[in-house]
């Protein structure tokens, strides 16, 4: 079924095509898995060219000679180390002390160490203060301290962390408790607080990784299954 889904209760959902027509579908189980969004920077929105999110960063069919990456989680720290490889001048903006700032102390001071010997330029402790679009690319505005400074790339990559889509799927009609930011909650079964309404996935912000989400799915299906 293609179109927008949305619960209507615990057992139903109302799917609407692009034609604008509407279908029921009723289960007894229902699984949600409607991932999440890049999480933006107000008055930094990408526009998919010079200020870009993941999605855009995977599409493109050019290499950025220079980018700016904002935010050293998980995902800021791949795109880095991809596109070092590759050749391109990376700068990691962080605003938090470390890079990988929700690992071990440890473990960020080492991976400092070995992106400083790839050639790779970290910021951390530094706050973004805007992103000014140029002729040649973008111009990011970062500030520690008192100090502000400005850096020049071909492209600025956000990569803040991620949003749930959770939002406007009937999820609140339907009981589905929610924690902080939206993400669904769910026991160790996958299982929301309403009975045969289950999560995977990104949408449930346990662990925002693709083999977390494929386990998750393992052990729902099983669950269902009464195994």
């Amino acid at each position: 079924y293609n179109g927008v889904g949305r619960l209507q209760g615990r057992d139903t959902i109302v799917v609407k095509a692009d034609d604008g027509t509407e279908q029921t579908l009723k289960a007894s189980n229902i699984v949600i898995a409607t991932g999440a969004r890049p999480s933006p920077i107000p008055g930094m929105e990408p526009d998919g060219k010079k200020v870009l999110t993941y999605l855009d960063a995977i599409l493109q069919e050019s290499l950025p000679q220079s980018a700016v990456v904002i935010g050293a989680g998980a995902l800021g720290l791949e795109f880095a180390t991809v596109w070092n490889s590759y050749g391109s001048e990376i700068t990691l903006v962080e605003m938090m002390p470390h890079l990988a700032p929700t690992e071990d102390e440890e473990v960020s001071i080492e991976l400092e160490k070995e992106f400083k010997k790839a050639g790779i330029t970290g910021l951390a402790g530094h706050r973004v203060l805007g992103i000014d679009h140029t002729d040649q690319g973008v111009a990011v505005r970062v500030q520690s301290g008192d100090e502000v400074k400005t850096i020049e790339a071909e492209q600025a990559l956000i990569a803040i962390g991620f949003k749930p889509n959770s939002s406007d799927i009937g999820l609140e009609e339907a009981g589905v408790t929610l924690k902080k930011g939206g993400f669904v909650e769910i026991d160790r079964r996958m299982a929301t607080n309403v009975t045969g309404i289950w999560s995977i996935g990104d949408v449930t912000g346990e662990l925002m990784l693709a083999h977390v989400a494929s386990t998750q799915g393992m052990i729902v299906a099983e669950n269902i299954a009464g195994e």
